[in-house]
């Protein structure tokens, strides 16, 4: 029945683009698979050139639902979503132009689906910037970078920015940034523009419409993060500052954040035969508004907080298991009708790798929420790679909202029990550098909060399978 939902799927009747794109990238797979044999194939081999450098990625992934956990949409869901890249560029003496078109978009969503910017974005330049890099500047081994224009972004654990890997959309910003890297330290500072994947509107995301994506000065993001190996020996430390400016404008509407987010990250790597750890906080203080709407026009006090700890071993056997202890706690509104907003804002960054797949599941984020959990990584061949990882979700405040679900007992009466959350996946590099394969389930057992809002109660089943081809 899966194969024949993803043979469907290729045969879209309004986007035949993508059906001739599937056969072509099918075709891709077996024609990888001959050459490859001796190491990755690129596109870039069969160009004669030092100074242009071409490269693509091509992901396919069929997702199904069962036991819909939001309210008021339909007991199941499924959707096949596509997501098509190709990055130029031009390196000459230091500088460089980068340009980098992404087509996402899907198939077998109906109006009953959770389509968002985050499912669909269609024939967008994310990146588009002229990069500059010089060395040896304040001392030997020095590297001073420069980027300006429109670029995606990676900062730390990718907590609070990041470029996405499993959801289909890019997070993208219209800027500067700059990067200085030495062997004591590395700094990265930036002033961005947040770009606003368009259209928005379920009905046009549920026909792949494309709309220009925007920045606009309404909404200005800037800051930078220093992180450096010599405080404590064995330990990276990664100290952060950012501020997030929002207005309303016609355009795009905001909940006119004016947040200034501070704190930083203590953790190493894992090592064979030994303990490993992580631990990281933010404090958020500021103004915000509790919701987009124009009818808002209140102005709340900001005030909040996250927590992630992490505490692993790494065994020194065969498979080379890891077992981690994990908490995460994101304050949420402690009472609204106080005059203040305690929800924690997770700004730009990605969630799948912590809280489970996104897409169209997507059940928790970095807001409102507190999570124990235990995690099991196994290798148990030289390309395929194993996760396993079991987390309790309550609400960190009674009287605020499950976001994702858009569930809210202001009374506190409902509990704070989400329920458990069981997540399992399969990676396997079948032609390593070319071709990767993925497979993944998550169980949602449900809590009572549900039920005590809503008055229903449902576990929710979502699985997954992916393939990513490279070039």
């Amino acid at each position: 029945m899966l194969i024949n939902q993803i043979h469907n799927a290729l045969h879209l009747r309004k986007a035949k683009l993508f059906r001739w794109c599937g056969v072509f990238f099918i075709a891709c797979t077996f024609f990888i698979a001959e050459i490859c044999i001796a190491g990755p194939w690129r596109i870039q081999d069969s160009i004669d050139s030092d100074t242009f450098r071409l490269s693509g990625k091509s992901l396919t992934r069929y997702e199904s639902l069962d036991g819909q956990y939001r309210g008021g949409r339909g007991d199941s869901d499924q959707v096949v979503v596509f997501r098509n890249q190709l990055k130029a560029q031009f390196v000459f003496e230091g500088f460089s132009l980068v340009g980098e078109f992404m087509d996402a978009r899907q198939d077998r969503a109906d109006s009953g689906s959770p389509i968002s910017t985050a499912v669909v974005n269609t024939s967008e330049l994310i990146q588009s910037y002229l990069a500059y890099t010089a060395r040896n500047i304040f001392g030997e081994g020095d590297e001073l970078s420069f980027q300006l224009g429109r670029q995606t972004m990676d900062m730390g654990s990718r907590r609070l920015i990041a470029s996405t890997r499993f959801r289909a959309t890019e997070n993208t910003f219209t800027g500067l940034r700059s990067d200085w890297r030495s062997d004591h330290f590395n700094a990265t500072f930036f002033y961005f523009l947040p770009v606003t994947r368009l259209p928005s509107d379920p009905e046009s995301l549920l026909d792949n419409e494309h709309q220009t994506d925007v920045e606009t000065s309404h909404i200005r993001f800037f800051g930078g993060t220093l992180s450096t190996p010599s405080m404590l020996k064995g330990w990276t430390t990664e100290l952060t500052a950012l501020k997030l400016i929002e207005k309303d404008s016609a355009l795009v509407p905001t909940s006119n954040f004016n947040i200034t987010t501070v704190g930083g990250r203590i953790f190493n790597a894992p090592q064979k035969g030994s303990f490993y750890g992580e631990v990281e906080t933010y404090y958020q203080w500021g103004s915000s508004h509790s919701s987009p709407l124009d009818s808002d026009t209140r102005s709340l006090d900001h005030e909040a907080w996250y927590g992630h700890l992490g505490l692993g071993y790494s065994f020194d056997v065969a498979m080379n298991p890891r077992l981690e202890l994990l908490f995460d706690y994101a304050s949420g509104d402690r009472n609204p009708t106080d005059g203040d907003n305690n929800r924690f804002h997770s700004l730009y960054g990605v969630t799948a790798f912590e809280f489970g797949p996104t897409g169209i599941y997507g059940a928790f984020a970095r807001e409102n929420l507190k999570s124990p959990g235990v995690g099991l990584t196994l290798a148990p061949a030289k390309d395929i790679s194993m996760e396993v990882t079991m987390r309790h979700m309550s609400l960190a405040s009674s009287k605020d909202a499950w976001t994702k679900a858009k569930l809210r007992d202001t009374s506190g009466g409902s509990g704070t029990d989400l329920g458990d959350q069981l997540e399992a996946k399969v990676v396997w590099d079948v032609l390593p550098g070319n071709l990767k394969f993925m497979v993944g389930f998550t169980n949602l057992f449900a809590g009572d909060f549900s039920e005590n809002v809503s008055g229903d109660k449902f576990d929710t089943h979502y699985g997954y399978l992916q393939t990513v081809i490279s070039f």
